[in-house]
């Protein structure tokens, strides 16, 4: 298994710089079930920024992304299981990913919870709690 940064993953999906998307291109397609690519939840949460705020993609079309990565045994994503789990759900967005993303982190921890001010992050994740 092989680590990849966010830099990496970002060219796999955006066109922007010629070179680097070839090689990010090239390196995934030798990845394979049994020397998949690990995507941090750091990463992650990192692309899915750049994505949204930076580049100004649609939101459905970084959950699209997100979703068909999560289906390859060339990935794994740390929280995985929960990642497929949470994307499988109908009234998520792409903006609810990196709070479910840090109530994992917690969870893994072993918080008792996850305060947030975030009244929807608090509906969606059981182990989130509205600051009262």
């Amino acid at each position: 298994m092989i680590g990849v940064d966010t830099n990496i993953l970002l060219r796999l999906l955006v066109d922007d710089d010629p070179e680097q998307c070839a090689k990010s291109r090239a390196f995934f397609a030798r990845r394979t079930a049994r020397s998949p690519a690990f995507v941090s939840a750091v990463s992650l949460v990192e692309l899915l920024w750049l994505l949204k705020r930076r580049l100004h993609y649609d939101g459905d079309n970084i959950l699209a992304a997100v979703r068909t990565m999560t289906q390859s045994a060339e990935f794994r994503f740390e929280h995985g299981e929960k990642l497929r789990s949470f994307l499988e759900r109908a009234d998520i967005t792409a903006s609810d990913l990196p709070d479910a993303l840090v109530a994992w982190s917690c969870e893994a921890a072993k918080c008792d919870t996850v305060v947030t001010f975030d009244k929807r992050s608090a509906r969606l994740l059981s182990s989130m709690e509205l600051l009262s």
